[in-house]
């Protein structure tokens, strides 16, 4: 059952560190929540220094430690997943992401937790081939998305939400391409927006995709725990744009040059192939896999009007998040991992 989070709620966040983790155990602090967040032994904190919480040692992997997390508990936000874009890393994935997903749950509603509210991805949604947004009801067998990350995170988002009962509320978000301040980690569109503004892009290539601030991101997780409707998923997303429209903006706010040349798709496979064959010689994994071409002359566009009328959500303007990122970028660059 849904509940207003006061100071006086007992939340515990898992995976704190990552960059959507950080942002929503900031904002519960600003509602003046001191959250217990789960973090593994060894895990560099740095970044939880001059937020209000309570550390404790544990990983979804263990039932041990996710049974003690739980003790006193009333609400859950699951933001602990393994990202990988390797074939490689699918057994590791499944077990990390699903299982963990999966022991977490049941140790919460046996530990007598009201909800949860766990982040999937809008790739377990879906990505269209013809220009237009989905939204949460999109037929999956028509825009499947085969990315093992993709799988694993639609496997898990299913699972959780199937474990929902009127005495246990779970609840997916599924945050699309996030970008934003406070980056500790070094997420994938900071990371792109920073090699925009560093002139180190030169070329683009045709895909459209969703981008959403990681602070409207946050609220948004605390506005599904209090409003959400169980069992249901709800996708974060602020503004459709094709990356050759986004890189632009990021050029003009960073006064550089935006990617000069618009290559064709084969390109891009040439280039994959070209890193593939220099795995065998070298022995080190290519950033880029055959997998991910996928998203190529795609669309990952989403409908955001559940979230917007269920939960009261809204996003901020596109050039404010991205003025804010590069701002902080600038200013941060020896704290970056």
């Amino acid at each position: 059952m849904s509940e207003i989070l006061t100071a006086q709620s007992s939340v515990l966040v898992t995976g704190p560190t990552s960059f959507l983790g950080y942002h929503v155990t900031k904002c519960l602090n600003k509602r003046g929540i001191r959250p217990r967040v789960l973090v593994p032994q060894g895990t560099d904190t740095s970044a939880l220094q001059d937020l209000n919480v309570e550390i404790f040692e544990g990983t979804v992997e263990d039932e041990t430690s996710l049974r003690a997390a739980c003790e006193k508990i009333n609400t859950v936000f699951h933001l602990s997943f393994l990202v990988g874009l390797s074939k490689a890393l699918e057994n590791q994935m499944r077990e990390f992401n699903v299982g963990g997903t999966r022991r977490l749950l049941d140790v919460a509603a046996n530990a007598g937790i009201t909800q949860a509210v766990i982040t999937s991805s809008s790739l377990a949604v879906g990505v269209n081939r013809n220009p237009q947004a989905l939204d949460e009801t999109a037929d999956w067998d028509t825009h499947h998305f085969d990315l093992v990350y993709a799988l694993t995170r639609r496997q898990a988002e299913q699972e959780a939400l199937a474990r929902s009962s009127p005495g246990f509320s779970v609840i997916a978000v599924n945050p699309s391409f996030t970008m934003g301040p406070e980056d500790y980690v070094g997420a994938p569109a900071n990371k792109l927006l920073q090699a925009v503004a560093a002139g180190k892009l030169p070329v683009v290539f045709t895909v459209g995709f969703g981008c959403l601030d990681v602070r409207d991101f946050a609220e948004g997780m605390l506005l599904a725990a209090e409003r959400g409707r169980p069992g249901q998923r709800y996708l974060l997303n602020g503004h459709n744009v094709m990356v050759e429209e986004l890189l632009k903006q990021v050029a003009s706010i960073a006064g550089v040059k935006p990617p000069r040349w618009h290559l064709p798709i084969w390109v891009a496979h040439v280039i994959v192939a070209i890193l593939n064959t220099a795995k065998t010689i070298t022995g080190k994994p290519p950033s880029i896999t055959r997998d991910t071409l996928q998203i190529l002359g795609r669309y990952a566009w989403y409908d955001t009007t559940r979230a917007q009328q269920e939960l009261g959500w809204k996003p901020r303007p596109l050039r404010e998040t991205l003025e804010d990122t590069l701002n902080w970028l600038s200013q941060n660059k020896t704290q970056r991992s």
